[in-house]
């Protein structure tokens, strides 16, 4: 499976400020010199943005062009596909909640890097089923550095990424809403 991944980054989001494209770049432009290789990375876009200028400029000026795609548009399947293909999904939100496109990265067996905002974090934290952004540019930058290059590492990421999406599936969702209603049911019948 990891040497069948060909995109070492993905990122799902709005070319806008809450989900900072433009620091998804520098990561990019970083880790490509901490490497001493470029990085293949990709942006899906579900639609243009109020950055999509800056991005692409700022592309250009870093050197990317060739090795970051933007994709603008595109279906939901092949949105998943992509993400199935990438070693690494990377959250670069200022701000967020639980998004589900991380979730659904987890799901494909992709370790998530995510900054340290909303509950997404924190999960991936708690789950070793990728990292999050910490202060310190050489740690990360040797934390994805591992994950793209080291298959044990990505491996076991992966695996744990597997487990972890499984608690937030549809089944256990509705299993936990359930039970959820079976409580306040009981409860309510003693009150009665």
């Amino acid at each position: 499976m990891f040497s069948e991944r060909r995109i070492g980054l993905v990122c799902i989001g709005r070319l806008e400020e809450q989900k900072d494209p433009l620091r998804f770049l520098d990561i990019v432009h970083q880790l490509g010199r901490t490497l001493g290789d470029p990085v293949s990375a990709t942006w899906i876009a579900p639609g243009d943005g109020s950055l999509k200028r800056q991005f692409l400029d700022r592309r250009k000026a870093l050197g990317l062009s060739g090795t970051v795609e933007l994709i603008v548009g595109g279906s939901h399947s092949a949105t998943r596909e992509i993400v199935a293909r990438s070693k690494v999904f990377m959250l670069t939100s200022r701000w967020e909640g639980l998004p589900l496109s991380a979730l659904e990265a987890l799901a494909s067996g992709t370790p998530v890097v995510t900054t340290p905002c909303g509950e997404i974090g924190d999960i991936v934290s708690r789950s070793s089923c990728g990292a999050t952004f910490t202060d310190d540019t050489d740690a990360d930058m040797s934390l994805l550095a591992n994950l793209l290059n080291s298959r044990s590492a990505w491996t076991t990421a992966s695996s744990n990424a597997l487990v972890t999406a499984s608690a937030y599936s549809e089944d256990a969702m509705f299993d936990a809403i359930a039970q959820l209603y079976a409580t306040v049911a009981t409860v309510r019948s003693k009150c009665a």
